[in-house]
Formats: structure tokens, C-alpha cells, sequence
């Protein structure tokens, strides 16, 4: 073990004593507001008061490969390689064979060290239970730094984690229950079991799980509810939590009751306290540390908030990882001088332990990133938990080992080390000064002195005045009272006062958990309302206060009726605006029925509400039969300028009516339809003035927007704009096919580069011909904001079928957009019609489309409408007759390049008259295990257009027309008999999406006629592992360019994937793996069903109307599921309408990175996800 630079001990010493001894200084936080001109920053703490670990000295590489290639070191080899700063040393306290791998570690009031340890681990063990999975105690009992007495005291467990000593033994989690373990006889070895919990779920992950048992002293048990599994669990008392992927929970020891403590995170892997009761918790998923707050909700991966939002994590930055297991903070008063109000961390990745200087703003927590407190020369060092012992000495669990990951490698992988496992003790030997206490020391007059200890005065005197820090912990105990009992009231009417006093104490922690009990107390709706008021005087840079505040009303709120005076009371006209605002704003994170009253009756008294949209969805989301009709009288009222906005809540009412299960006098119906007519009635308007509409399409589907720019000459005007979709975009948006009028004037903005250099002329107006695709006028942008005025003449091609291609080709991060718009004829560009058209079609659909089919029908035939507007209109016609075939062709035919073309003829065959079916009077949806019900070979209209369609599709087109087949419930049946007909590649049977939505709605017939198709099939989504390496080889000789490699990163990456807070959270945030080697990355991104993570596997939903999604279930309960598809897009599917569902091992990333990216693009890539 080698030290830091000793010539900083002593200048650090100096310093931090003096800045921790002068009052009111930039570390010393004592008075609520005052602490907030106090608060340190990063910018302005000097980081040589903190020295640090050495860096290691081998290559930073070497701590970014997933399989480490160093060599295995025996224990004291490793403790020479370890860095710790000035002071400090590091001493072997266990290892093998005296142990296997440690989990987690707990230290006993004797000072012993409880582990539980694996050699099962990532496997369940075999039957259950494995002898080498235990629960060992280690002692040292001459107090030499090393464990001189190890005893197994359970054996037989089955990947133990969570530990905490209680009673005549311990309470351990083993796969897959909480075990109370008792020593009855007094030998010290276990000779009784009981299940206090469970079982929880173990079925998704077995690296996370139940761990960081805790003691509240508060008679409740903390823990933490580790990666991806669902567990329903339930108490003796019969109180059920529902406790979904990252969670930490709280429950009695004897085994009475459990409870959920907050909601969200990933993998809490690791739980510790600071002196204001604050509890701590490492995420070995996302962000590093976060402060828990009873009731609050945390982020996740696509999983909702609460209503009230989430809390902020801690600490916003990474310490180059995600992966952050075991967390200790360390005491004001702790012989560990120089890391006193520190939180370390470990870092299995980076083979560190991180360290964060604890601050506070009001009663919020943040942490400020110092220098790492432990490097080391040994990448396999893997530090998965951290404590300490009353003497101040830090214990850290090492799971020694070249392979920590657990989906990212093999599970099977020979390279996992199954049997060595090491516990390391840090102990302080510098030098202590005057011990001056830590940064987060408080000293007041009001402290009780010493012989007159906090816990003797009655708990109304603790809370009413003494230490800041003794009323707070007597507030604790107040929100866990039970006021059950004969003498509750007299015990209420004493603690009532003083508690509502301290609610508007000017010291931030007192006011929060006198915000919390007050949300526990079964006092009058006077105190509600008091809590919206205190709410009031809360500083918007102390989250945590107020979202505790918040948090109070809400559990109050949920124990009252729905006619109690209250709700009148926080929203009534005579409450001020911003007060009732902040009351309505809490109503969100009820999901209940009864606010839907109250919120009708505020928004009607405040149309103009500052969360009109949100509460008013709210209210449809929540309505039942009995509300649903005034919760549609009051959209109505509030959207009724707005036809925007009676759209967005239609969706919302959609949904609520779903729930509801209304019959026949359905509120919502008449409604829809009259903004369906409306919608429609525009686009006919539009059509019979402009006699041709033309549509525009983009190469994703999502349209460009118009944004306001100014027009040279003619103010201001909307203009059809790349820049909506980010600067970096690039892409293209095109015309339909028209007949080309005499002449076009249009409007054109936008930029092609920086100024001060030549035009690259990537951006541009091109005007092409259809026949012969020749380019017939070209326009660049003028370089400059303002619209320039574009006219082409074109008497020479009057009437010749053309298209206008507007491109995007710069992914700059400046001066790399282009808009278009302001068409003359007006018909070449009219968003807004298609928009209303749109609308009306999806609402015909769910409400009455059969009503209005026969003129719908006629517009399908109207030649004035481009043919991606009828395309349109005939796939919701297909839809409304339930004719899953015809609208899965109809929307497939976008699938081919010259879908324009080839859709006219389409649509012409939709019109004919369907054959009249003498079979049956009724269809059927269900599977048939009758070879012979297939289609006939007939040519009826709707084979005819299969068989023009087939016929033009290349072999990436056909697999993106199988794709819409299959997910839009076109049949199984006639797509079998496509490839057996040859007019589908059997190939594409073989592609992985394809299957997953295609198995679920196979009979076993069907399923052995797709064994005959693909039984001579490579896989067709395998990877060519020879193109994987000539892409490795190939994007290693290229610099990458970080700008280019954000683009890349927008268009692929950002729908399902974070990096440096941009993008979405529904799968990996990618911060964590900027340590990875290249070749790694590569095959992260070319291989993604190589090693896939549970959490995120498809799963493949057959609904009741056949069509098919396959996605990542992000969330789920009893009535809804959430899941997101490969776009990223969230959908929320009821499960009443699930007919099945059909889990698959494959990743819901895609397969065809090695077909659409380039060297170049993979390069530029890797090197904006290692920018900083």
C-alpha cells in the first residue's frame, strides 16, 4: 500500500481545521436560510484541502474492459497496490480460503463483522440452498487488523445479500425470502429459521435483490430493493407492497408489517445515514448517490413519477461509472479526521472509492465531487459494500474478481472468479490536531449538555426546543406514533403545538420533519391547510423541503373523504391564486377518484390555471362513469377555443373511458365525432379551394414543424423547418407526386455553414422529375435567418408528374438548417388539412367510422388528394372494417421506394368490391390448426395487391413490409403462404422482430409449417462476426469527430438511451460505459442479443384486435401495461385488451447497426460518447 504526497498532510490539516472551526465559514451549515449564502460549490472549495489517492499506475484501459487481462494477485500482492492519501493505511482483514465472495458486510455492537458470502452467485444454487453460501462472522480479537476468529454461523443459504446483526442472531436475505437466523442454544451457529418476508421475486435478476439492511432505531428495518424484479410482498398484518425494480422499503422485525419508503431508482445497491436521519443510497444503475426522502418519487428507466415528480438525485456527476455499490457517510465526530461529512462509495468499474463532501442547501442534499479516497494497480478489485466500525475503522467488501458484470458477460463466462474474496479494514494513523468536529457540526445555545441527555425530556420537550439535530430525530418518532391507544388523544393534544410550531421553524431539517409527521397525524383538516400555507415560504433551491411539504398533503389528502371540507379549503375562490395553484398541483400524485370533483370545480373557477392541461387530464384519467360526463363538459368549456387542445384531451378521455367501461350513453362519443366532422369538413374545404392537397413524408415518419421566421420584405411567416428536428438533424422531407403547375413560389431560410466559409452545399430545394428522377431546379439556402422569395418557371414541364426534395444534409451543431414553406400554389404544402385529417380518421375509427365510411370511400377515389393522403385514409377505412390484412398491405406499401406510384394501383384494387365469402357468416380471428384454412389463390383484389406489392420489394424493403405486417395483425396464415408461394423471401422469417410478433399468434400447425420455411435458414439477424471485425478495425484507424458522432447518436441512440442528461431514459444511460474499450462498444452496438439484461428483453403483447406489439415493458399493474417500442415511443395498452403475451430473450435495441452505420459513423460516435 503506498500513500499520497506527504508534503500536503500538514497543509491539509491547516486547512481543514481552519475552515472547519470558523463560524458561519463556506463548510459550516447551521440555520435554515442562512445556510443558503453559505453553501459551498465545487468552484469555490479548494480541492488541495482534500488530497486524494495517487492514480494508479497502470493504463486507464485497463479499468474499462468488461473481462479484465490483468493476472489474479494473491491478497498481499493487492494490498501493496492500493493508493490511499496521507494518514491512512489498508490492512487485509479476511480473505480466502478463510471466506468466499463477500456481499455484504454489518458490524455487531461487539464490534464483529457479519458477511454474507457466495460461491452460487450469479446462479440460484442448486436446489436452493449452497453450502459455501453463508453468513460468516469475523472477529479480531487481539486488534491487530485481521480477523483472527471466523465463524460460519449459517450455511446453506442461497446467494445471501442484505445483513443486519438483531436479536440472538441476524436477519439475512437469501433467495428468496428475509430469514430471521437465531442462535437458541447460545453456541454461536444458527439452529433456527423463520421467514419474516416473502418470496420476493427472483425470477428476473439475482445480482440486486434485497440488500443494505439497515436499523432505524425507530423500531422499523431499512433495505433496499434491488434490480428488476416485481415482488408483491406482504406482512403479517396483511398490508401488501408492490415493489418494482430500484425501491428501498422499511419493515418490522418480528415480521408485521412492511412498507414501501420511496419509489423509483434502478439498482439502490448500498444504504447509509448522516446525523439529521437522512438516509443515503450508491445506484449500481444511475446516478451515483441519492438523498431518500419516506414517500418520494426517484427516476427510473421510463417508469412514471408519482404526480408530484421526481426528487433530484444528490450528486449529478458519474465518478466515471454507474456502477456504484456500498455507501458509508462519514460521522462529524469520526476518528476519521480528514473525510469527516464525506460520503465514499464504491466503484466496481473503475476499481475505486469515490468520495463526495456532503453540503446542504436548506434541508436539500448535494454533493460536491472530491478526489477519489482509494486507487489501486489491480482492476480486479471490486469494492461491493462499505462500513464502519465504532472505532472508525472502514471495512470494504471486496468481490475480487475479473468479471463484475453481470448481463454485459456471459454468465458462464470460464473467467468468473467463483472463490476468491476479500475484506479490507482503512484505518486513520495521521495526525487528529484538536479533532475538531466535521463539516456538518452544529452548536447551539439550546443543546443539551452532556448528563442531560435529549432521550430523558418527554417527547413534546425534545421537540419543542434543544439541538437542532434532537428535534429533528424526536420529530421522527412522532410520524411513526401509532395513535391507537387509549390515552392517544391526551398524547396528541400535547405533541400537536409543539410540532406545528416546529413546522415553521426557520431551521430547514426541523421544518421538514415537522412536515412529515404532521403528514402522519390524525389531526383536522386546520393542519392541511396550514401545511399548503407553509408551503408557501419555501425556497425554490430546497426541493427536498418542499417536495416533503407536498408529500404531507398528498398522504393527508388520501385519508379524507370525498366530501370534506378541505378540498374546499385549498381550492376554493377564496383561497389566493398561487396557494390553490400549489394545492391543485399536489392533487396530481393522487390517483384516486374522489379529486376529480374538486378539480372540476377549481378549474371551472380558474379556466386559466397555470396546469390546466395537466389537471384536466388528470381528472379524465381518474374519472369513473358517475364523473366522466362533467369532467367532458368541463374539456369542452376549456378547449373550446382551442381545437389543439381538444385533441390532446380526447386522448386522455379516451383512456379514462376505456377504464370506466361506459355502455351505451357514452358522454364522450358525441363529442369525438362532432371535432371528427369538423376535422374532416376542413379538409374538404381545403380540397374543393385548392383542387389538388399534397402531402410530405420524411424517411422516419416524423414530419418537420413550422417554426416562425422572418420573411424578407413580408414580416413574419410559419415555414416548414429542419431545425425543429435539432440542429445536428440530418435528413430529408418530400412532396408527393403532383402535376407540375405553370410555376412555384415559395419561401426558403436557412444556412450552408458558417459564414465566414464557402457553402458546402449539403442543404437544399430540388424540384425532380418523376419518371426519370432527373433534378429540374435547384435552390440553395440564402445563408441568413429571413426567407428569401424562390420562384421557378416551368411552362416547359406544365403538367408533368414531379416531387420536391428539401435536404438537410449538415450535421453541424451551427448554421446547418433549411426551412421551406409559403407555397404558391398554396396545395403543394398543407400540413395543417393533414393534420385535421388525420385527426379525423383515428376518431371515426374508435367512435364511428362505419357511419362515415361510404364518403371516407369517396375520398379514397378523389384524384385531387395526394396519394399519401388516400393512402391514409384507405389503411383507417381497412382498420374501422376490421380488415387487418388490407390495412397491414396498405401501410406496408410505404415500404417501397415507389410506394407513390405503386399505392395508385393499390388503391384502385381496394376499391373493387371484396369477394362475397360463402364459407362463413362470421370471420374468425382465432388460429386455425387446419392447413386448408388459408387463402385462396383466387384473384381476388386484395391478393392482386399483395402480389404487385411483393413483387417490387428489394430484400431491406421486404423485411420492413413483413415488419408492418406482422405488427399491424395482418394474417399468419397468408403470410406463411407468401413464402411458400416465393412471393416473400422465407428469409425474412428468420429476422428477429419479425418472429417475436409473429409466434405469439401461431397455431401448432402454423408453427411447423414455419419450421419447414426456416429449417435450412441462417439466421437472418444473426451477426456476421467477420463484419463486426472489419468494422472494429476500420472505425480504430478513424479519429471520429465528437459533432458528427451527436448526430449519429440523435438519430440512433437518443430515443432509448441518456448520455450526459440528452436523450431518453428507457434503456442503459450510456454515461457508465465511456470506460469500455472500442472493441467492446462495437460489439455493445452491433451485437445487442448478445449478453441482454432482463430489465431489458422484449416481450411480444397479442391484443384482442390482432395486432401484435413487441417492446420493453417498462412499468405494469392490474389494469395497464407500459411499453416501449423500438422507436423509443411509450404506449400504454390496458390489459383487459392482452390476449397473450410472449417474453423473448432479445434486446429491443436493433439488430441492423451493421447494416446502416458506417466506420465512419461508429467512429465519430464512440468518440462523442468519450467526450466530456
Amino acid at each position: 500500500m503506498r500513500e499520497g504526497n506527504e508534503k500536503r498532510v500538514m497543509t491539509f490539516f491547516a486547512h481543514a481545521v481552519r475552515i472547519w472551526l470558523i463560524s458561519g465559514c463556506a463548510i459550516c451549515f447551521v440555520w435554515g436560510s442562512a445556510a443558503f449564502s453559505a453553501e459551498p460549490t465545487a468552484s469555490s472549495i479548494d480541492l488541495a484541502d482534500f488530497p486524494g489517492a495517487a492514480e494508479p499506475g497502470i493504463p486507464p484501459a485497463a479499468f474499462g474492459e468488461m473481462v479484465r487481462d490483468t493476472v489474479w494477485r494473491a491478497p498481499e500482492r493487492q494490498r501493496e497496490a492500493f493508493h490511499v492519501p496521507p494518514g491512512f493505511e489498508v490492512r487485509l482483514f479476511a480473505s480466502e480460503p478463510q471466506i468466499a465472495k463477500p456481499l455484504n458486510l454489518a458490524i455487531d455492537p461487539r464490534g464483529r463483522v457479519w458477511m454474507t458470502q457466495t460461491t452460487a452467485y450469479p446462479y440460484q444454487a442448486p436446489d436452493g440452498v449452497s453450502d459455501t453460501d453463508a453468513v460468516v462472522i469475523l472477529e479480531d480479537t487481539d486488534g491487530d487488523g485481521q480477523a483472527d476468529s471466523v465463524t460460519t454461523f449459517a450455511r446453506g443459504l442461497n446467494i445471501p445479500i442484505g445483513i443486519l446483526p438483531y436479536g440472538d442472531g441476524c436477519i439475512v436475505f437469501s433467495i428468496p425470502n428475509l430469514l430471521y437466523l437465531r442462535d437458541l442454544n447460545g453456541d454461536g451457529v444458527c439452529d433456527s429459521r423463520e421467514v419474516l418476508y416473502g418470496p420476493f421475486d427472483t425470477t428476473r435478476d439475482t445480482h440486486g435483490m434485497v440488500n443494505a439492511l439497515r436499523d432505524g432505531g425507530d423500531g422499523w428495518i431499512y433495505a433496499c430493493h434491488g434490480f428488476n424484479n416485481r415482488s408483491v410482498v406482504a406482512g403479517k398484518d396483511g398490508h401488501e407492497v408492490r415493489l418494482e425494480s430500484g425501491n428501498t422499503f422499511r419493515f418490522r422485525p418480528d415480521g408485521s408489517r412492511i412498507e414501501q419508503y420511496t419509489q423509483g431508482q434502478v439498482n439502490p445497491f448500498g444504504m447509509t445515514r448522516d446525523e439529521w436521519g437522512y438516509w443515503y443510497t450508491a445506484d449500481c444503475h444511475s446516478k451515483p448517490i441519492t438523498q431518500l426522502i419516506r414517500g418520494a418519487s426517484y427516476p427510473s428507466f421510463g417508469r412514471p413519477h408519482d404526480g408530484l415528480g421526481f426528487l433530484p438525485p444528490t450528486i449529478d456527476h458519474l465518478h466515471g461509472s454507474t456502477a456504484i455499490s456500498g455507501i458509508v457517510y462519514i460521522p462529524d465526530d469520526s476518528p476519521l479526521v480528514p473525510l469527516r461529512g464525506q460520503l465514499l462509495s464504491g466503484n466496481v468499474m473503475t476499481s475505486r472509492i469515490n468520495r463526495d463532501l456532503l453540503t446542504y442547501r436548506g434541508a436539500t442534499a448535494r454533493g460536491i465531487e472530491l478526489p477519489d479516497f482509494l486507487t489501486t494497480d489491480d482492476p480486479w478489485f471490486r469494492p461491493v459494500d462499505l462500513q464502519l466500525d465504532r472505532e472508525g475503522n472502514l471495512y470494504i467488501a471486496d468481490f475480487y474478481n475479473k468479471i463484475i458484470g453481470h448481463y454485459e458477460v456471459p454468465l458462464d463466462h470460464p473467467g468468473r472468479d467463483r472463490t476468491s474474496g476479500r475484506v479490507w479494514q482503512v484505518r486513520y494513523v495521521g495526525d487528529s490536531g484538536d479533532a475538531a468536529r466535521g463539516p456538518n457540526a452544529e452548536s447551539t445555545d439550546d443543546a443539551v449538555s452532556a448528563g442531560d441527555t435529549a432521550v430523558d425530556k418527554p417527547l413534546a420537550d425534545r421537540v419543542a426546543a434543544g439541538d437542532p439535530r434532537d428535534r429533528v430525530m424526536a420529530l421522527r418518532e412522532v410520524a411513526n406514533l401509532s395513535f391507537d391507544s387509549g390515552d392517544s388523544e391526551l398524547l396528541l393534544a400535547k405533541l400537536l403545538p409543539v410540532v406545528l410550531a416546529a413546522l415553521d421553524d426557520d431551521h430547514a431539517h426541523v421544518a421538514r420533519a415537522a412536515a412529515e409527521a404532521i403528514g402522519q397525524l390524525p389531526t383536522g383538516d386546520e393542519d392541511t391547510v396550514r401545511l399548503a400555507r407553509r408551503l408557501m415560504r419555501v425556497d425554490d433551491d430546497d426541493p427536498v423541503l418542499r417536495q416533503s411539504i407536498r408529500i404531507a398533503i398528498r398522504d393527508r389528502l388520501r385519508r379524507v373523504t370525498a366530501d370534506s371540507s378541505v378540498w374546499e379549503s385549498l381550492l376554493g375562490a377564496d383561497v389566493a391564486a398561487d396557494q390553490a395553484s400549489q394545492a391543485a398541483s399536489i392533487l396530481l400524485g393522487i390517483a384516486d377518484a374522489r379529486v376529480v370533483p374538486p378539480l372540476v370545480r377549481y378549474l371551472r373557477q380558474n379556466p386559466d390555471a397555470e396546469l390546466r392541461k395537466d389537471l384536466t387530464r388528470h381528472a379524465a384519467t381518474h374519472a369513473g362513469e358517475d364523473s366522466l360526463a362533467d369532467v367532458v363538459g368541463l374539456a369542452r368549456e376549456l378547449t373550446a377555443d382551442s381545437p389543439g387542445e381538444q385533441i390532446e384531451m380526447l386522448e386522455a378521455l379516451l383512456a379514462a373511458r376505456s377504464r370506466a367501461g361506459v355502455g351505451e350513453s357514452d358522454p364522450l362519443r358525441p363529442w369525438a365525432l362532432e371535432i371528427a366532422d369538423r376535422s374532416l369538413a376542413e379538409f374538404r374545404e381545403q380540397l374543393d379551394a385548392e383542387q389538388h392537397l399534397v402531402g410530405w413524408t420524411t424517411g422516419d415518419g416524423e414530419a418537420w414543424q413550422r417554426e416562425p421566421r422572418p420573411l424578407v420584405g413580408a414580416g413574419v411567416g410559419n415555414l416548414r423547418s429542419s431545425f425543429t428536428r435539432g440542429e445536428r438533424y440530418v435528413g430529408k422531407s418530400v412532396s408527393d407526386p403532383f402535376p407540375a403547375p405553370p410555376s412555384i413560389r415559395f419561401r426558403v431560410a436557412g444556412h450552408g455553414g458558417p459564414p465566414d466559409r464557402p457553402d458546402h452545399e449539403k442543404n437544399w430545394v430540388r424540384l425532380v422529375r418523376v419518371s426519370d428522377n432527373q433534378v429540374l431546379r435547384h435552390q440553395l439556402p440564402p445563408r441568413q435567418d429571413a426567407a428569401v422569395l424562390v420562384t421557378w418557371e416551368l411552362d416547359e414541364f406544365a403538367g408533368q408528374s414531379v416531387r420536391i426534395e428539401c435536404q438537410d444534409g449538415d450535421s453541424g451543431n451551427a448554421y446547418a438548417w433549411i426551412a421551406i414553406g409559403h407555397f404558391e400554389p398554396t396545395w403543394i404544402d398543407l400540413p395543417a388539412t393533414s393534420d385535421a385529417l388525420t385527426t379525423a380518421l383515428r376518431l371515426y375509427r374508435q367512435f364511428g367510422l362505419r357511419e362515415r365510411e361510404e364518403a371516407l370511400s369517396r375520398l379514397v377515389a378523389e384524384p385531387r388528394a395526394s396519394v399519401s393522403l388516400r393512402l391514409e385514409i384507405a389503411t383507417a377505412v381497412a382498420g374501422g372494417r376490421g380488415d387487418r390484412d388490407w390495412e397491414a398491405l396498405l401501410e406496408g406499401c410505404r415500404a417501397v421506394s415507389q410506394y407513390a406510384e405503386l399505392a395508385e394501383q393499390v388503391l384502385t384494387r381496394f376499391l373493387e368490391p371484396p369477394p362475397v365469402d360463402t364459407t362463413s357468416d362470421e370471420p374468425s380471428d382465432e388460429p386455425s390448426d387446419d392447413p386448408g384454412d388459408e387463402p385462396d389463390d383466387g384473384d381476388d383484389p386484395l391478393t392482386e395487391a399483395i402480389r404487385l406489392v411483393t413483387s417490387h420489394l428489394d430484400s431491406n424493403q421486404e423485411i420492413g413490409f413483413v415488419r408492418t405486417w406482422v405488427r399491424r395483425g395482418g394474417s399468419p396464415q397468408r403470410l406463411l403462404e407468401l413464402c411458400e408461394r416465393g412471393w416473400v423471401s422465407p428469409g425474412v422469417l428468420s429476422d428477429a422482430a419479425i418472429v417475436d410478433a409473429l409466434v405469439p399468434r401461431l397455431s401448432a400447425a402454423d408453427r411447423e409449417r414455419l419450421g419447414e420455411l426456416t429449417a435450412n435458414l441462417s439466421t437472418q439477424s444473426a451477426v456476421d462476426l467477420e463484419a463486426v471485425g472489419r468494422l472494429t478495425a476500420a472505425s480504430a484507424a478513424i479519429e471520429g469527430d465528437p459533432i458528427a458522432g451527436g448526430v449519429v447518436f440523435t438519430r440512433h441512440c437518443a430515443a432509448c438511451h441518456q448520455l450526459r442528461g440528452v436523450g431518453t431514459l428507457i434503456g442503459p444511460q450510456l454515461d457508465g460505459v465511456v470506460t469500455r474499450s472500442h472493441a467492446r462498444l462495437i460489439e455493445d452496438l452491433l451485437i445487442p442479443d448478445q449478453n441482454v439484461d432482463a430489465a431489458f428483453r422484449t416481450t411480444s403483447l397479442l391484443l384482442e384486435d390482432g395486432r401484435v406489439l413487441v417492446g420493453m415493458v417498462q412499468t405494469e399493474d392490474e389494469t395497464e401495461v407500459r411499453i416501449a417500442d423500438v422507436a423509443g415511443k411509450t404506449i400504454v395498452v390496458p390489459v383487459a385488451e392482452i390476449e397473450s403475451r410472449v417474453p423473448s430473450p432479445r434486446s429491443l435495441m436493433p439488430g441492423n447497426f451493421i447494416e446502416v452505420l458506417s466506420a465512419e459513423d461508429i467512429a465519430h460516435l464512440i468518440r462523442y460518447i468519450r467526450s466530456p
